[in-house]
């Protein structure tokens, strides 16, 4: 969900003395629709959430079908000349087999790939984490 005030706030913030860098992290599901806007307000870099390059696992994590819009706003991030990141949680069950392909992504676009803690609460408790 992006407030509607999001861009503002963003200015605002930039114009305080000692804020040198605002970031946000995202599943990228609206940032295509608002990425030109904050990148003109002075956004710096984006953390996007992903843990898969493909459509189906990915709603199957997520439990929404933004796949598409997700790979968009990462691409759009690099093109505006965004500090990109991308946050993966290696999950046993869900994504063993994906893990170098999400890697490879640092390959193909100006990006950091970082692999993150799976966090045992709610339903993370039933999965298991990848930690070697």
């Amino acid at each position: 969900m992006v407030p509607k005030n999001l861009v503002c706030l963003l200015e605002r913030l930039k114009e305080i003395p000692g804020i040198n860098q605002v970031t946000m992290t995202t599943n990228g599901a609206l940032f295509n629709e608002f990425g030109v806007r904050l990148a003109t307000a002075g956004l710096d870099g984006v953390n996007f959430s992903l843990d898969c390059l493909d459509a189906v696992t990915f709603l199957q994590i997520t439990r929404v079908d933004a796949y598409s819009k997700a790979l968009n706003a990462i691409k759009l991030s690099c093109k505006l000349g965004l500090k990109t990141k991308i946050n993966c949680v290696p999950i046993q069950e869900i994504n063993s087999t994906a893990l170098i392909d999400v890697a490879g992504l640092a390959r193909r676009y100006p990006l950091h790939v970082r692999f993150i803690e799976l966090m045992p609460i709610d339903l993370g408790k039933n999965y298991t984490s990848i930690h070697r």
